[in-house]
């Protein structure tokens, strides 16, 4: 089968991608539907995202052309490589005479920058594919679950698309058409994670014409088991190559067999997780100063909390993964059932052995899936318990605080009632001291020799000296001195303290207290 595509519209490619159009849906072809789609919004819609899809530089695209003989792989770093290679592709398919050279595949694969990266091609380079591939617009839907994010917010997403075309050179002779997405998990190189793993994804596109036993596929991030499956097969001259190129299905069956089998380890890695929060939930004390020595010690913190939620949405997110991958398959099965009704009976056994192996990987899903919930159960109640766990430490923790600031306040009021009795004696000392203190005075005053005191018959006779004027000229303007002293600090001080409030007031009018503020 010949390409459509001339040489002239490398030059400048036809975008939007033409729409592939099938005929009338008849009583014969009932799966057969006409697609309607709106090229301005498309194209506006893929603009938008033509900055987060597509690196403007270090471009890389490998591509390999499959036959029975030869196995020839490129890798193409621009967009002239690209016009180039593809020009070179429609004279190679020209020149095809040989049935067994006819019988070829075009594989082309895709890679992002990193898991968050945009794709290694540049925008010009991809709609110069799209277009000589004319690949389906449900192509772009796929297309736009990568590209650059700030995180993994594509991961719910899942999506299969298929089309069937018309026969048209003979019964049994239809174009297939597909594009869908697989998630796995892989084990990542980040330090620092508390998840060794990570969710990646695979974007599949096939085109395949049963007559020609023509195929072209476009692989988004192949993983480095489909990489290795890839080039088993496609070795020359080998039986696996030449069933790979005889159906359709071949290409789904090696996508199947090389869907890293991880799941299992990675849900493990989760419930291992989640079982030493557990652990620490269940071995807690509210007072592990009261337990016995033989029990283990441990406490929830907040940072308990935190793990588990983390993990908690790991395992919503991995549950939700593997449901669109059953969905995925199912859909797969659903678009084989319709092609299959195209086929003769002498392809049947290619069919059931495609259904069995989208059944065998559903089941396989379906079991890792309930297991998944069950943990999500699972942390739900831990979730609780350990919310309950924390309330109750918290609890406890209040009461203790309660405890040392009765005990404090009992401290407290010791001290005062010590200072009360401490007061009273004071109070004591000084009564006795203002009894005894005339006395005091008068016997200090009398034993100054200023004043002789005699006794004689019928009477006491007193004799004051003449230096007692010395004595009353220095202690009368002395106590004057200081009482005026005393008063002018008081009255110093009451000014400096007016002055300062009245600045702190200006300063900060709001406060109704300035010395507060």
């Amino acid at each position: 089968m010949k390409s459509s595509r001339s040489f002239s519209e490398f030059e400048s490619p036809q975008w939007p991608i033409p729409c592939w159009r099938t005929g009338a849906a008849t009583k014969d072809q009932p799966f057969e539907v006409d697609h309607y789609t709106d090229f301005a919004a498309l194209q506006g819609k893929l603009a938008a995202q033509t900055g987060r899809l597509f690196a403007a530089i270090n471009m890389k695209l490998e591509a390999c052309v499959v036959n029975y003989h030869a196995t020839t792989p490129s890798e193409i770093q621009s967009l002239e490589q690209l016009s180039t290679y593809l020009k070179q592709l429609i004279i190679r398919v020209s020149a095809e005479a040989d049935p067994e050279l006819q019988s070829s595949s075009t594989i082309f694969c895709l890679y992002q920058s990193n898991r968050w990266g945009r794709l290694k091609i540049s925008e010009a380079a991809a709609k110069t594919l799209l277009s000589h591939l004319e690949t389906f617009p449900p192509f772009l839907e796929v297309l736009q679950n990568f590209g650059m994010t700030k995180g993994p917010q594509n991961e719910g997403w899942g999506c299969m698309y298929g089309a069937i075309t018309e026969p048209s050179a003979g019964e049994h002779d239809f174009t297939f058409e597909c594009a869908y997405i697989l998630r796995y998990p892989k084990l990542h190189d980040r330090p620092g994670s508390m998840d060794p793993w990570s969710v990646r994804q695979i974007g599949l596109y096939q085109k395949y014409t049963t007559l020609s036993k023509r195929g072209t596929y476009i692989i988004l991030e192949p993983s480095s088991d489909l990489q290795r499956r890839l080039r088993e097969v496609c070795k020359p001259g080998t039986h696996e190559v030449k069933d790979f190129l005889s159906h359709w299905t071949s290409f789904h069956l090696l996508c199947l067999g090389s869907l890293e089998g991880n799941w299992q380890q990675y849900i493990n890695f989760l419930h291992e997780q989640v079982e030493s929060i557990d652990n620490v939930v269940r071995f807690s004390s509210l007072n592990p100063q009261r337990d016995e020595a033989y029990l283990p010690k441990a406490e929830v913190t907040f940072q308990d909390m935190q793990r588990l939620q983390y993990f908690s949405d790991k395992l919503l997110r991995a549950s939700h993964v593997l449901k669109t991958n059953i969905s995925t398959l199912a859909a797969i099965a659903e678009e084989s059932n319709k092609a299959q009704m195209l086929e003769d009976s002498t392809q049947s056994r290619r069919y059931t052995m495609l259904h069995k192996a989208l059944s065998t990987k559903s089941r396989e899903f379906g079991f890792i899936l309930e297991n998944t919930q069950s943990l999500c159960k699972r942390t739900e109640r831990m979730t609780t318990v350990l919310r309950d766990a924390i309330a109750l430490q918290d609890n406890q923790t209040m009461k203790d605080l309660a405890r040392l600031s009765s005990q404090e306040s009992d401290i407290m009021l010791r001290l005062t009632r010590d200072s009360i009795r401490e007061a009273k004696a004071m109070k004591t000392i000084t009564f006795v001291a203002l009894v005894y203190l005339p006395a005091s005075f008068t016997a200090a005053f009398c034993s100054m020799g200023y004043i002789k005191v005699q006794s004689l018959e019928g009477g006491i006779s007193l004799a004051v000296s003449r230096e007692m004027w010395f004595y009353m000229a220095m202690t009368l303007p002395l106590m004057l001195f200081t009482m005026t002293a005393w008063f002018c600090w008081e009255r110093w001080s009451a000014r400096r303290t007016k002055y300062l409030d009245d600045i702190c007031r200006d300063r900060h009018p709001q406060d109704p207290d300035p010395l507060v503020g």
